[in-house]
């Protein structure tokens, strides 16, 4: 099975990057994805807050906050 891709809202700018869950953890890691930073799956037209996905929720804390910002 293929890993799911995301669309991540780019910061400035405008556009997106397409990015694995594997690569959106390790940036949640390193602070550059919080729980306000706008997502969605590809394939489907609805973006949403990272904070809102539950396979992101353990990386961003509870409550949908950044591990970096506790």
């Amino acid at each position: 099975m293929a890993e799911r891709l995301y669309r991540v809202a780019a910061a400035a700018g405008g556009g997106f990057e397409e990015l694995t869950r594997s690569e959106v953890w390790a940036r949640i890691r390193r602070g550059t994805i919080d729980a306000t930073t706008e997502i969605c799956v590809v394939g489907t037209p609805y973006w949403v807050r990272a904070g809102a996905f539950p396979e992101l929720q353990k990386l961003l804390g509870q409550e949908g906050r950044s591990a970096t910002t506790r």
